[in-house]
């Protein structure tokens, strides 16, 4: 059994409202599954794809030659070079605009932020003010 640290309460406890994302629905809310990590996915197949253009590394790869740790390093390598490209310019703020996460406190602009997938050119989304 797992102990809890002394003072610490439950969610339920201490009145936190727990929502669930439906399965395989991530993408529609979360700004890495939104477009980061699909970005960092494809640089990384570039990469992978590159370095298999030299000779040796298609042999040791198809051989199957090279060592678990020279796999880790060369992927973490990898993985610095394609998240540094996935946050170049403007596309980190468009990961979270595009997920809704950078809507404001007080809804000004919000109507401006809000893009529906689908909606025809011009659609404007109208913020109801409370």
């Amino acid at each position: 059994a797992r102990r809890r640290r002394a003072g610490w309460q439950t969610p339920q406890l201490v009145d936190v409202d727990d929502h669930k994302v439906p399965p395989n629905e991530t993408d529609q809310v979360q700004p890495i599954d939104r477009g980061m990590g699909r970005q960092i996915k494809v640089y990384l197949g570039q990469l992978l794809d590159e370095w298999l253009d030299d000779e040796d590394n298609l042999e040791k790869w198809e051989s199957n030659t090279l060592m678990a740790s020279d796999r880790r390093i060369l992927l973490a390598h990898w993985f610095y070079k394609a998240s540094m490209k996935a946050l170049q310019g403007e596309a980190k703020r468009k990961y979270f605009e595009h997920a809704g996460a950078l809507l404001t406190a007080d809804g000004t602009d919000d109507d401006l932020l809000i893009k529906l997938e689908g909606a025809p050119a011009g659609y404007k989304v109208v913020i109801p003010h409370l």
